[in-house]
């Protein structure tokens, strides 16, 4: 990254941060390809953000890291290549068995131009089940060391999977949420 590329994602990762606070609502239109975030940033759109299922079906897979690392990593690339507003990446569960692959994983979608990213907290390959919140913690915090260390002030979001995998009763499923919510918070999220 040269240090004109490194000024510009800083500057488009401050202003995507901005946006989350600021009217008007932040709308984040996903696009799977050059060409839908060409045609989404001519539309106006402030940001643009990665579908993770949308990319993986352009390349003839399904959803659930179906593809590769370096597939997802080109296709993030690509994306951030055509367009001059920030973009933020649905990377899933992070293309990592532990920590240290999801970090190698994140720290290529920094170096793609990316400003932020779209982690899960459940594992769609293996039985669709939530990973323990400690993990999850643990990640997040690192990710977070990871960006800092790279003086790029990255946005995690961090998503919660209660609902779409209908853990719990569905009386306690929103106390469930938000206590993994403000955990991933805490973390640096």
């Amino acid at each position: 990254m040269t240090a004109m590329s490194s000024r510009v994602q800083k500057e488009k990762a401050a202003q995507f941060r901005r946006f989350h606070h600021e009217a008007p609502l932040l709308v984040l239109p996903n696009v799977w390809d050059a060409a839908s975030a060409r045609i989404v940033a001519q539309a106006g759109f402030r940001a643009i953000a990665t579908t993770s299922s949308g990319v993986a079906a352009a390349l003839g897979y399904s959803d659930g890291q179906h593809i590769s690392r370096e597939m997802m990593i080109e296709a993030i690339a690509r994306i951030t290549r055509v367009v001059e507003c920030p973009v933020t990446a649905d990377i899933e569960a992070g293309y990592g068995n532990s920590i240290e692959e999801v970090l190698q994983t994140i720290k290529a979608v920094i170096m793609t131009g990316a400003v932020g990213f779209n982690i899960e907290d459940s594992l769609k390959q293996q039985e669709k089940a939530l990973v323990d919140i400690s993990y999850q913690v643990e990640l997040i915090k690192a990710l977070r060391e990871l960006a800092t260390s790279m003086d790029v002030p990255f946005v995690i979001n961090a998503r919660v999977d209660v609902f779409l995998l209908a853990i719990s009763e569905p009386e306690s499923r929103f106390e469930h949420a938000v206590q993994r919510a403000n955990a991933y918070l805490q973390a640096g999220a």
